[in-house]
């Protein structure tokens, strides 16, 4: 491929190799692996498009579905957005969350009375991913007939769509897939002072196509959804690859805005570390190694030395890293 298309992308963090996606040919764009190349063709040189500006009107062919764990400082403005861009169906699973999330789910579902929000207890602590994610997708194509699209958004992904949701009802109905780049927002180095509004501290971020992609599904009940919500794929290995579609040319794409403060890191990792050594006590490898690693920094060095690693890794300045860091103060 050209290296001035492939110059767009900063190649391959996160564990994800953009770099293997260079090497191969041009792969029919139906292809998950296809579906990014041919994104990278495609794409504007600005390297993030702009924040709808109005909210766009109810879409009932949509359904979000949650995993959440303590997320009280950001699923309220999450599930708001999704609102103010169309979404009506929810179905959340909660595991184990000991803040306010319970609380504000509450009063976002009995403040709309044309939300409709299943919410789901999780008391297990592993990493069950992929088979939970999934089974809730199962449940919103058996519980709203009329949803065309299942949207797995995590509680700090923000979905924006450059239009109307209404442009799902015209993607060929041979396509089951969408996959749908992220920007992720970063803690600005500079930014001194605490402010609870996250929005603000978290004004740097990296350009599309520098982390993984995730995806969409058609509202088919054979579909399963791997771990992390990147890909996904039929249940029956007799049938095809199920084929995907380019989420920019639908002006959908993601912010992500995962590591919000020093302590909510720490949170994160201890959460994270726990429910990734439960599920390989049951023999289940589900990736999520940078967990234990943050962890035992965590546990060999303190705070203090998980402080340092944070400062250096997880907050950034504008142009900084080899993805070059963009400068984007937009508040939500």
């Amino acid at each position: 491929m050209d290296d001035k298309v492939w110059s767009i992308a900063r190649a391959g963090i996160m564990g994800f190799d953009y770099g293997r996606l260079r090497e191969l040919p041009l792969l029919p764009e139906t292809t998950w692996e296809g579906s990014i190349q041919h994104s990278f063709y495609n794409a504007k040189t600005d390297p993030i498009p702009a924040i709808p500006g109005r909210p766009f009107a109810a879409y009932y062919g949509a359904a979000a579905i949650m995993m959440i764990k303590d997320e009280a400082d950001i699923i309220g403005i999450n599930l708001d957005w999704l609102y103010t861009i169309g979404i009506r169906r929810f179905i959340i699973t909660d595991n184990k969350s000991v803040d306010n999330s319970k609380n504000i789910i509450t009063s976002f579902s009995e403040r709309y009375d044309d939300v409709e929000l299943l919410y789901i207890f999780d008391p297990i602590v592993r990493h069950l991913q992929s088979p939970i994610t999934t089974s809730m997708h199962v449940m919103a194509c058996k519980v709203w007939r009329d949803v065309k699209w299942v949207f797995p958004i995590d509680a700090d992904e923000f979905l924006f769509p450059c239009q109307s949701l209404n442009v799902l009802d015209a993607v060929d109905p041979s396509i089951s897939g969408i996959t749908i780049q992220k920007s992720v927002h970063m803690i600005n180095r500079d930014q001194t002072k605490f402010n609870e509004n996250f929005f603000v501290t978290m004004d740097v971020c990296s350009p599309l196509f520098s982390h993984a992609p995730k995806v969409a599904v058609r509202a088919l009940s054979n579909i399963i959804i791997g771990s992390g919500n990147h890909r996904a794929n039929y249940d029956r290995p007799t049938d095809n690859d199920l084929k995907y579609v380019d989420g920019l040319r639908l002006g959908l794409y993601y912010r992500e805005y995962p590591v919000r403060s020093f302590t909510h890191f720490i949170r994160k990792c201890v959460s994270g570390a726990k429910a990734v050594i439960e599920a390989e006590k049951f023999g289940l490898y589900v990736g999520g190694d940078h967990w234990k690693h943050w962890h035992s920094i965590l546990v060999e060095g303190g705070e203090a030395k998980l402080y340092e690693f944070f400062t250096k890794e997880m907050t950034r300045r504008p142009n900084e890293h080899f993805f070059q860091c963009l400068f984007d103060p937009r508040i939500m």
